[in-house]
């Protein structure tokens, strides 16, 4: 299947240079204003001149013999001027160009005699174009339509991976400010245009456009303006958590941001943004825990978690001359936090953290001659993060599903990373093909000091229901992982030994300990090229072809190419007419990274750097009875080195993750200035990336009911591998729908319904035949429906609904034992039959299962579990008050 994969890829390159190999350029973004010009009535205008001016610089072009033009200029705000000999002439002062984009312009022109007033559509609202980047189930924001959205940074970012959808594969959406991947969200106030799911099969980027979340800062303008805004909140107005039976703790919000922008001289404008953010929110504590008579006791706990985070960014653009511009953006960024309290964790888990990041981008922009654009993008950054447990020096007790307490799960750990990122890109115009080439260059730096689990921690779970009648648990039907844990702490209490309480059945059965050196470093290089051609074959069919090649290091793969090929065709449309519906297709093979934090884990846990002790009575009982009866103190250093330690590692034969994905779609324009589009969309993930215990007991050698037994294929103890070897499949089919009737309504949404199988849904339970775990992958929401917009009102006011709903989604259910003798408590329970034994038979509203499965028992498949359906709902009303100037009052606009 490897091979398969690898020569398929090779085999559809040549298909994707179709019509650009011959051509030597590296490196491009830039805009690219697209369009016609029209008489009054719908009638072409060959040979007219359409002239767009910003600053010094110009560009002019003359229609086609279709009337059609198309024009390649730097990013900015430009005035509009046609000409045509009998017209009036046309003139706008409002054309935004958004580098890396097409914009549509269509100009009608008025004859002369008549003196009525022009207009000009800065985007061909409601209609379709075969231009792969103006697909219709992309979404653009901006203006007005940034209103809909929350102000608060954190939501921001959840509502705008609701808005792009259920995207390709198991990593969720991937954002870009201003071209650069990894930075910090910036405050809405400094945004000026969103752009979610534009031109999916691009060459120029690694990961499917189904998913991309593209934003665009404010530059500076030629006149001074600035804003701001107050958000004050607290417990009256924040709706009651279901779960909690007590009174909440106080809860506060208060947020702020102002922002300031402007010219510095002819050449050079500013544009600077404050934004900072003090919340206490609420984090829910639902556990059982035991009383001082042992009796069951239900903590339900709404803990305050106070969350400050403040921002300063600032904006430069200079023109350097009529050719080049520079931008520079700096951001810097402060925050602390309360954590680790939530669930079944209580307060004694608490930790604190601080964090602060700095990022630097720089964007210089040349044109080169009449037909090219090159840009030139590099972006520094430097994060550092701590955190501090609260300083108890004592195991953490994990009894689970009832309640996590003891000890500190951290002392003290601190990570520091550092990044370059280089980008080069040209885009040229060449007749009827429109390229891109270019490339990205990344070097990450990354060192962690981490302190996690060094006090150990201590687990009870639920009896092993194959093994001999526990003497301490008797007279308890189905016993619980709390029922172990009250029985071991009334037969301390009566001062009978722990080596006699573990020989009862009682007791821990798992004790894990981290210790050694602390800090680890890695350093990791990527990189990718690519070129892409955006072919006009005819005026009604575009042929968009591209191929990326990408290579990191910390892997030994090195093949990852990456075909993309797309076609876009409007069968109804003629010459002067645009067509009202257009097909799409496109194929393409993305691939993923080897991040850096998982190849961290094995440079500290190799066997020399910190030690990873997992003492687990699954495993070699007897050895492990020793180590366990040191609770609730830590054991001595002796008994721990008598069970090897855990040691992780990359598969030598590691490839990099990669997708196939299929798309086809009809894109429709409707009357209303609306558009709907289905899409169906494929995706085949390989050679995904899972961690697997290569070194667990070989199949038939373990006895489960003993405990006893087991050979390994390998010397030492457990050796977790991070292999290539998983799959997924996904489908799913989008609905796009988008109006904007008129300045007062627009509303955009999209419902979809998807399924999504795979096998890479955390360990293997069986580390041997891993074909058990193909099933419902963790993300497998199979309905989801989002919708919003903005409606205007009377007296200036207007109205912002966005609505989030989405089904139930899948979650696995596990016996809380160990079967296998693999040290992974991820077994799974059998559908019961009459042959179970009822003692081990649960009811539940799933189905009636067996936890105890016997030989010839199916296993349930992963993931058979059904959540809750999800329900958000924000509604934002909204009062503008203007003073100046009235904004489109230049007497000069002709529209």
């Amino acid at each position: 299947m490897q091979n398969k994969f690898r020569r398929f890829a090779v085999q559809l390159a040549p298909i994707s240079l179709m019509v650009i190999g011959a051509l030597q350029i590296h490196a491009q973004n830039a805009g690219t204003v697209r369009g016609s010009v029209t008489d009054p009535s719908a009638a072409v205008i060959p040979g007219a001149t359409v002239q767009l001016t910003g600053g010094s610089i110009s560009r002019n072009v003359k229609t086609d013999g279709q009337g059609k033009f198309s024009i390649t200029i730097a990013p900015g705000t430009y005035s509009v001027r046609a000409d045509a000999p009998g017209f009036t002439t046309f003139m706008s002062q409002t054309l935004t160009v958004t580098g890396g984009q097409v914009t549509p312009l269509d100009i009608a022109l008025q004859v002369a005699a008549e003196a009525v007033q022009v207009q000009v559509q800065d985007e061909a609202v409601g209609a379709v174009t075969t231009d792969p980047s103006q697909n219709v189930g992309a979404l653009v924001l901006k203006a007005d339509d940034l209103e809909f959205l929350p102000d608060d940074p954190d939501d921001l970012q959840a509502d705008l991976q609701a808005l792009a959808g259920p995207s390709a594969g198991p990593n969720g959406a991937q954002f870009f400010v201003d071209g650069f991947s990894g930075g910090q969200l910036p405050p809405k106030s400094s945004i000026r245009e969103i752009r979610i799911n534009s031109n999916p099969f691009s060459s120029e980027f690694d990961r499917p456009g189904f998913g991309r979340i593209e934003i665009l800062t404010k530059p500076g303008t030629d006149k001074f303006h600035g804003g701001g805004f107050l958000n004050i909140g607290d417990q009256k107005f924040d709706s009651r958590n279901p779960f909690l039976t007590q009174t909440p703790p106080h809860y506060s919000s208060r947020m702020f941001s102002f922002n300031v922008g402007g010219p510095l001289s002819k050449k050079a404008s500013f544009m600077t943004n404050f934004d900072n953010r003090d919340n206490s929110e609420q984090s829910l504590v639902n556990a059982l825990t035991l009383d001082s008579s042992f009796n069951t006791i239900s903590r339900n706990i709404a803990f305050a978690i106070p969350q400050t985070n403040y921002g300063i960014s600032q904006r430069l653009d200079y023109q350097i001359n009529n050719s080049n511009t520079i931008v520079g953006r700096y951001n810097f960024n402060h925050s602390t936090g309360v954590g680790g309290v939530s669930g079944f964790a209580l307060p004694s888990q608490v930790s604190n953290s601080s964090g602060n990041s700095h990022n630097v981008q720089i964007t210089e922009t040349a044109i080169l001659g009449t037909k090219a654009i090159d840009e030139t993008r590099v972006q520094i950054n430097r994060r550092a993060n701590d955190q501090r447990g609260s300083g108890v020096l004592a195991p953490v007790v994990n009894v689970q599903s009832s309640f996590v307490d003891g000890g500190s799960p951290l002392l003290a750990n601190f990570t520091h990373t550092s990044g370059l990122e280089v980008h080069n890109t040209v885009t040229t115009t060449l007749g009827r093909h429109t390229v891109k080439a270019g490339g990205r260059m990344r070097y990450d730096d990354l060192a962690s000091n981490s302190t996690s689990n060094y006090n150990g921690t201590y687990t009870f779970t639920t009896p092993n229901s194959l093994s001999v009648a526990a003497p301490c648990l008797a007279g308890i039907a189905n016993p619980t992982s709390l029922d172990v844990y009250r029985q071991t702490q009334q037969l301390l209490k009566q001062g009978i030994p722990m080596s006699t309480i573990l020989a009862q059945g009682c007791g821990p059965n798992q004790f894990t300990l981290n210790s050694g050196i602390p800090l680890a470093s890695v350093h990791q290089f990527d990189t990718g090229i690519f070129v892409q051609d955006d072919y006009r074959f005819r005026p009604n069919l575009t042929i968009s072809a591209g191929l990326r090649y990408e290579w990191q290091t910390n892997i030994s793969d090195k093949r990852a190419v990456a075909p993309r090929i797309a076609i876009a065709w409007a069968p109804g449309s003629k010459a002067g007419k645009p067509g009202k519906t257009v097909i799409r297709t496109g194929y393409g093979i993305f691939y993923d990274r080897f991040s850096e934090n998982t190849y961290l884990n094995t440079q500290r846990y190799n066997g020399s750097g910190q030690l990873n002790y997992n003492i687990n009575s699954t495993q070699n009982p007897a050895t492990a009875a020793l180590a366990l009866a040191a609770y609730p103190a830590i054991p001595s250093t002796a008994l721990l080195n008598l069970q090897n330690q855990a040691i992780y590692k990359v598969d030598p034969t590691f490839l990099a993750p990669g997708m196939m994905q299929f798309a086809i779609s009809a894109d429709r324009s409707l009357p209303g200035r609306s558009s709907v589009s289905v899409n169906f969309v494929d995706t085949r993930g390989i050679h995904d990336q899972r961690t697997r215990n290569i070194n667990a007991f070989l199949p038939g050698t373990y006895d489960s009911v003993l405990r006893t037994g087991g050979k390994r294929p390998f010397a030492g103890g457990d050796l977790y591998s991070y292999e290539s070897t998983g799959v997924y499949r996904q489908r799913q089919i989008v609905v796009n729908a988008s109006t904007r009737f008129n300045k007062h309504f627009t509303m955009q949404g999209y419902y979809a319904y998807g399924r999504v199988k795979s096998n890479v849904n955390g360990f293997p339970s069986n580390q041997y035949d891993t074909s058990v775990d193909y099933g419902r992958a963790g993300y497998d929401v199979r309905h989801r429906l989002n919708f919003g917009g903005s409606v205007g009102l009377p007296l200036k006011m207007s109205l912002a609904p966005l609505v989030t709903i989405s089904s139930a989604p899948p979650f696995n259910i596990t016996t809380g034992t160990d079967f296998n003798g693999d040290g992974i408590i991820n077994d799974r329970p059998s559908f019961a039959t009459t042959a179970s034994n009822l003692k081990n038979v649960k009811v539940t509203q799933w189905g009636t299962f067996n936890a105890a499965p016997l030989s010839g028992e199916t296993i349930i498949p992963i993931n058979y579990g059904t959540g809750f359906h999800h329900i958000t709902a924000n509604l934002r009303l909204s009062r503008t008050f203007g003073w100046g100037e009235r904004a489109g009052s230049n007497p000069n606009a002709g529209g």
